[in-house]
């Protein structure tokens, strides 16, 4: 089990037209990880900050002045070590995540 807190520079560049926006997103930091891994009668916990990446991309298309639907996604990197506390758990946290999104303006 594992869980994480990013602490990363992101970036987002794109083009835009009328009613379709696209482009590329990125970040890249570090991570604090909380772990507990459990193999072969051995327990180990850790809390260590592991450097992070991510890269991915998104589409909004305008649907009229005040809203919009997009897709996002992205591919994030991120591995801590634990293989000398508990065998054959790697403690690969990598991750693909894909989102659709609905933006309303209110202003």
């Amino acid at each position: 089990m594992a869980h994480r807190v990013p602490m990363r520079a992101a970036g987002r560049l794109g083009l835009a037209g009328d009613t379709v926006a696209a482009g590329v997103v990125a970040s890249v930091g570090a991570n604090i990880v909380s772990v507990h891994a459990q193999s072969f009668g051995r327990v180990a916990d850790a809390l260590v900050v592991v450097p992070g990446a991510s890269v991915g991309g998104f589409v909004d298309v305008a649907l009229n002045d005040t809203a919009a639907v997009g897709l996002v996604g992205e591919y994030d990197v991120d591995v801590v070590d634990l293989a000398a506390l508990t065998p054959g758990v790697s403690c690969d946290l990598s991750a693909v995540r894909l989102a659709l999104f609905l933006k309303l303006s209110f202003g």
